[in-house]
């Protein structure tokens, strides 16, 4: 049964979320960042991930899914390039991202899961996704501007302490549910207003910058629908 006030955000070209930094997204040795989206056509742009080149999500070139070692604007060691892209994010319809590190180990640290499937793996040293920096989402920085250009929904979005994927999985049909490896949890169900709850327990603020839009169309919903 779906709670009855489960909402989506929608974001705009012109607003993103910004969630504080924290002490509880740093120091990390694994983790584990996923989110359910909807994309409405392809820009480049991150979707979740930290300001300024940090750790996360994007699109990049039209083609390319990146997660950076933060500080860095290199993206060869780190770029999940399975051509054609848009094959594996296709646009109007909701799905699941998973982006995975195990410090621990000595190869094939890094995974990227798309609808619970293993995209790509990689080797590389890779920063906690906070590392001292707000996360953001649909917002991508750099010295000469800004910009948030995506269009489309979010929801769920997810960080935790520990590689919680290493195979290919069934992508959930429920909402998350906090545990003790919960570091972030945005369930996006406010429906109004302009800030969201974390509901991970660790209180970390989360708010939406520009104009405020959600939706009932929800990646649950849609699953309940199938």
């Amino acid at each position: 049964v779906l709670p009855a006030n489960e909402s989506s955000l929608v974001f705009t070209p012109g607003n993103y979320v910004r969630i504080a930094a924290s002490p509880e997204l740093q120091g990390l040795t694994s983790f584990t960042l996923e989110f359910w989206t909807f994309i409405d056509a392809f820009q480049e742009e991150v979707v979740v991930g930290t300001e300024y080149f940090g750790t996360g999500w994007q699109y990049y070139e039209g083609g390319c899914g990146t997660i950076e070692a933060s500080g860095s604007r290199s993206y060869t060691s780190m770029c999940f390039q399975s051509p054609p892209f848009q094959q594996i994010t296709p646009t109007n319809v909701w799905y699941h991202v998973a982006l995975v590190y195990d410090g621990t180990l000595s190869s094939d640290q890094l995974k990227f899961f798309i609808d619970g499937q293993l995209i790509e793996s990689q080797t590389g040293d890779l920063n906690p996704i906070g590392d001292g920096q707000d996360v953001v989402i649909n917002r991508h920085t750099w010295d000469s501007g800004s910009s948030s250009r995506l269009s489309g929904k979010i929801d769920e979005v997810r960080v935790s302490d520990v590689a919680r994927y290493s195979a290919s999985f069934s992508p959930p049909t429920i909402r998350f549910a906090t545990d003790a490896h919960t570091l972030l949890l945005l369930h996006f169900d406010e429906m109004s207003g302009g800030s969201i709850l974390d509901s991970s327990g660790n209180g970390l603020s989360a708010s939406v910058v520009g104009s405020v839009t959600w939706s009932a169309d929800t990646p649950m919903q849609a699953a309940s629908n199938n």
